[in-house]
Order: C-alpha cells, then structure tokens, then sequence
C-alpha cells in the first residue's frame, strides 16, 4: 500500500490500508512473517500456492478462500520429487511419487523445515523454529530438547544431534557436557517430565516396580534408588522379585509359553519381532537376532528385515550389509516354485538356489546353536517341517506325506529325505519304491508278468520314460 508520509509503497493490509508496522522487530535475519490479508503472500507464492505460515513456506491451496489442498489432491500439476509441507502437521511432510502425494513423518523431535527441505530439531508441540542454538557453541554442550524431556541436543562442530535417553529416563538437569560414558539422563517420567529420584524416600530396602514401565525396576537401599532395566524382552513381575519373558507393550506375562513344548523348541517374541523364545526344561529364554534382522515365524529362524515395521526385506535388498557367505530362507516362499534361499556374495548381488522337490530351506538359528543350515522334509503348501515325524519311531522307511514319489527314511530319530528313481512311487505296506502313476499316485502292478526279457512298454502317465522287462519286473527307463 502507499503511505503517503514516507513517499513510497509499504507493507500492509491492502483492504484496510494500514501499515504494518514494528513486523519486523526482534525477528532474526530471514525470518517469514504472515501478510496480513494476502495469503498468497509472503514474499510471493507462485500461482496455485499459498502461504503456511507454521511450516514458514508455500505450499498447495486455494489463494481466494485461504485453504491448503487436502494431502489427496495436493499432488496435481506437481512435478516429481516435489516437496511440500503437510497442511495439518508439522512433524510430517507431503512429498509427490508417480503423481501421488506420500506422507513421511519425521524422526522423533524433529519438525518439517519447508525452506530447505528437511526435518530439523524443533519444539514438535508449538512448531517453533528454535535455530541453530549449537551455532558458536562449544563440543559436547547438551542443551535440552524444546518439547520431549526424553531427547536432547548435543553439540558438535556448530551442528545439532538429537540423543535419546534410554527408555524410562529423562535429562538430567544439571547436565551440560555429553561424553559417550557420561549419564546425561536419569529416570523420570518422559510425558510430565518428572524425575523419579526421591522414590525411595522413607520405603524399606527391596525392589520396587519403575512407575511408567515394566521393563524396569527400582531397587531401594537406605532411601537411595538404582535403577535397572530388565533384559530385551522382558518385564519385571511383582513378586517374582526379578524379570520374566513377557509382552514389553502390554505387560503381559509369558513365563508359561514352554510348559508344552520340549527342549530346544523355537517360538516367536510376543511383542520384539527382532528376539524369539527358546524352551529348555520347560522354561523360556530370549534370544535376539542379529542386527539387521527379525524374526521369521514360518520358518523359525532370523532373516533380514526391519525391527520397527517387522517386514522382511524383500529379496532385492535382504543381501545388503550383510556377511559374505550368508544364507537365508527366502522371504516368502520355502517350496521349489518358489522356494530359494540367497547367499551374498556382495553388498548387492546375490546367488539364488533351488531346492529339492518337497524340500524345505532348514534355517537353523545361527546365534542359538547350529551352524549348518540345509533342507529338511516338510509340506510344500504350508510350509510345514516335518524334522520332528521320526521321533519315537524305528529305523526304516515311512511314506511322505504329500507325495508319493518320495519318501523319508527315519535314522536315530531324524528324518532323510529320499527320493524315488523317475517313474515310481512309495509303497508304505512294502516299504520300498515300484513302477506307477506318479499323478494319481496307483501302482501297475504285474504289467511284465509273462513277458520277455527285453519288452518294452508305455509308462502309465510319464511320456519320457518307458519300462524295460526284465526277469518279468519293471523298470522305468528315461
């Protein structure tokens, strides 16, 4: 607008025609004020835009009602990798792939930073802009997170870490220097910020429960608290006076999950996708994969994927970063048609192997006990493993139980997989293979009675092969 004292347009509100005055005051250098009037201003917002005053930033809407475009139609006319502010959170952010708006959150504590396009430490609650407090700073200053009392800043070389205190704790508030040794938290409440340190004033000495969580516990000595956590997937039981395996999100007690399984069985964390449970002498212990995997229910055994999601990576990533030699089951599928597991043979590349037909890959956990890790008899379909069908029995030959091609031969107890010659089935009764069908799984009993050595017939069903007579048996020959 003109103000006519001064000679020369100003800002100001263009429907009122008052000056804006003082705007600017206190306001660091690059700091974005609102117009007051003229949502599609700030400095100027390209056609189709209009000004988010909390994200500092243009970002999608309607210049003559003022609103920001829904997270669904925000995307329209938007080239690819375009990145916007969320129109309702700060925390998040909206960014355009294949013409489809993705919603992303921020890490923890950090706020979406819309004029350079990244997420930076910032009061999550008001969505303030604190700038860069580490800037002429010296190393290892802690300053305290503006809104979670769980998180704080550290310093180094003038830029912002954001460090998270372990869970249960809060930073300390004499705490000014960060060493990786140093105890910069203490226990205390992370939602009210309330420090836990006169918990055990005027108590007994003994063992208290932690009060925000039941992964640790609090034990009480001449009126002076330690505090202890539990081990991984665990959670302290009144009572008990000590941790047992458990739910950590529920707090629910697991101490009896083994008490109908044998030693050695293998069982899936009730809560902790990168721990599993392992039975001896009726009781559980946890165990936990190695970094970068989880645990893979359907079959007992860790394999790379991501703890926080609990999805398995996909074959095209589950070989980066880890061990060259590595052998894992495949992600989803354990048959022939589908069934491979991978060996890295680099961080990108991968050799893929088949396995035997009714075979499925035996991931033996390699952090618990077995080193080698191969096939074992097992349902195709369901991924069912059948290394347990020999026990109890004698030694000798028992027929598979999805095909009757094969059969398994039981040997101290444990299963071997054997397969027929082409062209013939397992007879349980008989104990051994004869000349048959092998889609319907019928025997051709009798079919070189009364002929000559040396005659030659038709398979029943296998039009590659054909059978050979000789001293009036039957044998399949390709």
């Amino acid at each position: 607008m003109f103000d006519q004292s001064v000679g020369r347009c100003v800002a100001g509100n263009t429907e009122t025609c008052e000056r804006i005055k003082n705007g600017c005051k206190d306001k660091v250098n690059g700091t974005v004020v609102a117009h007051p009037n003229e949502c599609e201003l700030f400095v100027l917002c390209k056609g189709g835009e209009i000004f988010n005053l909390q994200a500092q930033f243009c970002a999608p809407g309607n210049g003559d009602t003022c609103q920001f475009h829904s997270v669904e139609i925000m995307c329209q006319n938007a080239t690819e990798g375009t990145i916007c502010p969320h129109p309702n959170s700060c925390i998040q952010f909206v960014r355009f792939i294949s013409n489809q708006a993705v919603t992303i959150v921020c890490p923890t504590g950090q706020i979406f930073h819309a004029p350079c396009g990244s997420c930076r430490a910032e009061n999550t609650n008001t969505c303030e802009l604190i700038g860069n407090v580490c800037e002429d700073q010296p190393d290892f200053l802690v300053l305290a997170h503006p809104s979670i009392c769980s998180l704080f800043l550290w310093c180094q070389g003038g830029a912002i870490t954001i460090q998270s205190c372990p869970g249960g704790e809060i930073l300390r508030p004499d705490a000014h220097i960060y060493y990786p040794r140093t105890r910069s938290c203490v226990p205390g409440n992370d939602d009210t910020c309330e420090l836990f340190d006169n918990i055990c004033f005027g108590r007994p000495n003994g063992i208290l429960p932690y009060p925000t969580t039941c992964t640790a516990f609090v034990y009480c000595n001449a009126g002076q608290p330690m505090f202890e956590r539990c081990s991984p997937g665990t959670i302290f039981k009144q009572g008990l006076s000590g941790c047992v395996v458990g739910n950590t999100e529920t707090c629910t007690e697991w101490s009896k999950i083994c008490t109908e399984h044998v030693d050695g069985s293998v069982l899936e964390h009730p809560s902790e996708c990168n721990l599993f449970v392992v039975c001896m002498m009726q009781h559980p212990g946890v165990l936990s994969c190695s970094v970068g995997e989880i645990f893979n229910t359907k079959v007992l055994f860790c394999t790379p994927g991501n703890k926080n999601t609990c999805e398995i990576h996909p074959v095209k990533t589950m070989c980066k970063n880890m061990p060259h030699g590595s052998v894992y089951p495949h992600p989803s599928d354990c048959n022939q048609t589908g069934g491979l597991y991978s060996l890295p043979t680099s961080n990108r590349l991968f050799v893929v192997h088949f396995l035997p037909s009714t075979e499925q890959f035996r991931a033996e956990l390699p952090c618990w006990h077995a080193s080698q890790r191969s096939c074992v008899p097992g349902n195709d379909a369901t991924c069912e493993r059948f290394d347990k069908i020999c026990v109890g029995r004698t030694e000798g030959s028992i027929a598979h139980r999805t095909i009757c091609t094969a059969f398994i031969r039981c040997v101290s107890s444990l299963p071997v997989y054997l397969q027929c010659v082409a062209g013939m089935i397992f007879e349980p009764s008989l104990g051994g293979c004869f000349v048959g069908n092998t889609k319907t799984c019928s025997r051709t009993d009798g079919v070189c009675e009364g002929q000559p050595d040396g005659t030659v017939l038709a398979h029943p069903n296998e039009c590659d092969l054909y059978i050979l007579c000789v001293s009036q048996q039957a044998a399949p020959i390709r």
